[in-house]
């Protein structure tokens, strides 16, 4: 897998990376042997000590931006603080915006959390990333820049469904419009892996269109537990008026609010008498029951 741009070309392999705790430690070290406590060490740098008792126990790494400062008042090279060549190398070029030859993928994830999201964006070129290489470090790029990758990755011809490692990185007027394709080339089912993540409006439209095309609300049940309940009550409402049989409305009974089902029970005791009740009994309230019993 590939990324590159002017500076950079990052390529998947099995470089070396570094690990926090790695980092923690010479960094604590490194403070030790000047005899400066963690408090001091932060006010020169202007954090918080909790903030570099974090990176001395390995929880979080320096920003980048810290980097250059933190070696010269430790006194070290970014590799003593890094313990990694290549990694300190790569970091080295970003603060100085120079080119760094090549990057392993595992290295480009390894320094992401030192990165600002404009500093990765540089990094990678949309062009030559695959979703898989984008997925790896969606966490460290802006959602703009995940937007756009897979708003060129749907002009291309890409599947939508190619794209679902990504989805939970995209904002979600991005992840409605990839919905929206995705019905277009194979209707709901092409978009059941990233439903969870749709707009409720969204889902309650498509649930619209689905049922005025096909006329059966088989045609929307992968979708129906995350369709409104104010949507599947009208819905509910409206195939019964439709069809007077209720047996069209079996497949949502379960998600159709208590009002709605004695409402509809009103109506079938009215037409078909308390035996016309049975498909709904699971699903009617007890007291509601027992006044049509009454009334029979």
């Amino acid at each position: 897998m590939i990324f590159k741009n002017k500076k950079y070309v990052i390529e998947g392999d099995d470089g070396m990376a570094f690990d926090t705790v790695r980092v923690g430690a010479n960094i604590c070290k490194l403070r030790k042997c000047l005899g400066i406590t963690q408090t001091e060490l932060a006010d020169r740098l202007g954090i918080s000590f909790q903030a570099v008792s974090n990176w001395e126990r390995g929880n979080s790494m320096p920003d980048i931006s810290k980097l250059g400062e933190l070696s010269e008042i430790l006194g070290a090279s970014i590799d003593d603080i890094l313990g990694n060549e290549r990694i300190a190398r790569i970091a080295d070029a970003v603060l100085k915006d120079e080119p760094a030859g090549e990057v392993t993928r595992e290295e480009l994830e390894s320094i992401a959390p030192m990165l600002n999201d404009e500093q990765m964006e540089t990094l990678v070129d949309e062009e030559d990333a695959q979703t898989e290489d984008i997925a790896s470090i969606a966490p460290f790029l802006s959602t703009g820049f995940i937007d756009e990758y897979a708003r060129k990755k749907i002009s291309e011809g890409v599947h939508p469904k190619s794209l679902t490692s990504i989805i939970p990185f995209m904002s979600q007027s991005a992840i409605d419009a990839l919905a929206d394709e995705g019905v277009k080339l194979h209707g709901l089912p092409g978009i059941m892996d990233y439903v969870p993540f749709l707009s409720s409006s969204k889902v309650d439209r498509l649930a619209i269109e689905a049922y005025e095309k096909h006329k059966t609300l088989e045609s929307i049940m992968g979708i129906v537990p995350f369709i409104s309940n104010q949507r599947i009550n009208e819905l509910a409402l409206q195939v019964y008026g439709e069809t007077g049989e209720l047996s069209s409305i079996s497949p949502i009974m379960p998600f159709v609010s208590g009002s709605v089902i004695n409402s509809i029970a009103k109506r079938v005791v009215e037409k078909e008498g308390i035996r016309g009740l049975q498909p709904l009994l699971p699903f009617i309230e007890t007291s509601v029951l027992e006044k049509f019993l009454r009334k029979k």
